[in-house]
């Protein structure tokens, strides 16, 4: 699949928990063209609510280290990973590897699977993580959504519209149409048609506090190219937005050239596994 889709002209990553990875494995992704791999890794030590942890993946991550693959470790942040979130940041930036932690997000009817946490803490997390990027380590965080995850936080509505399903979707392994990750149809994605994804630009119900972040991000972008792209490129503490009542509100921009440039801008690739962007 890797090897089609890099033939074709796509650029190709993967997400994985990392159980099944192996100096094999590894060496043959490569060979096929895989660019990315994103590694979910929630915590130090397993636990019932994640078992996502980097004392059952941690020696297998030494494969990616020795591979041309780019590699990122992500982590959800919610109460059970807070008290080990930074140790885990820590020895991802250690071993190499870009990463970050995001927020916890609700399924379609807004309801959470796991227990969220204090919104000090996470938001203290959050504050570290920029402060971190702003000081140039590998955080992978685009400064739109780590904005974006703070108005969630602070009970603020952006005023954006959800393109899942029209310029980003999903594939699932049995060949549907998925609007996102918490969305989906039955629809056999050689069935989809123009209209089908047209049909999908438009707000959604469930677009508020989504956490599908990749969808975000080409959402955002789509909707203020301008704003999102200079706001990457150019990187200060005053061209963090400021939000104002309920809607976003862009804080003045320095000149670009007395900017500090983001070296760890890292663009999303144009497919992420079974994702089509």
């Amino acid at each position: 699949m890797v090897r089609y889709a890099k033939g074709i002209g796509f650029s190709v990553s993967a997400s994985t928990n990392g159980y099944l990875l192996s100096a094999s494995v590894v060496k043959e992704l490569e060979d096929a063209g895989l660019g990315t791999m994103q590694v979910s890794v929630d915590r130090m030590t397993p636990t019932e609510s994640t078992r996502k942890a980097l004392k059952t993946i941690g020696p297998k991550l030494v494969h990616l280290q020795e591979s041309k693959i780019k590699t990122q470790l992500s982590g959800v942040l919610f109460d059970d990973t807070l008290s080990e979130c930074r140790e885990v940041l820590d020895t991802a930036l250690g071993m190499g590897f870009s990463s970050h932690f995001r927020l916890v997000h609700p399924d379609p009817h807004q309801s959470f699977r796991v227990t969220v946490g204090e919104r000090e803490r996470l938001s203290s997390f959050l504050d570290e993580m920029t402060t971190r990027k702003l000081g140039g380590e590998r955080i992978h965080t685009s400064w739109t959504i780590l904005n974006y995850q703070r108005s969630i936080l602070d009970g603020q509505a952006l005023d954006w519209t959800c393109r899942a399903g029209y310029k980003y979707f999903f594939i699932s392994s049995q060949g549907k149409f998925w609007p996102c990750s918490m969305v989906r149809t039955e629809i056999d994605i050689e069935d989809v048609t123009q209209a089908v994804l047209d049909s999908y630009d438009r707000k959604k119900s469930c677009q508020e506090s989504c956490g599908v972040y990749c969808v975000v991000s080409t959402s955002l972008l789509i909707d203020r190219p301008f704003r999102t792209i200079v706001r990457e490129l150019g990187v200060g503490p005053q061209q963090i937005p400021i939000r104002s009542g309920q809607v976003e509100d862009l804080a003045p921009l320095p000149h670009v050239e007395n900017a500090v440039r983001d070296e760890n801008l890292e663009i999303e690739p144009a497919v992420e596994g079974s994702h089509v962007a």
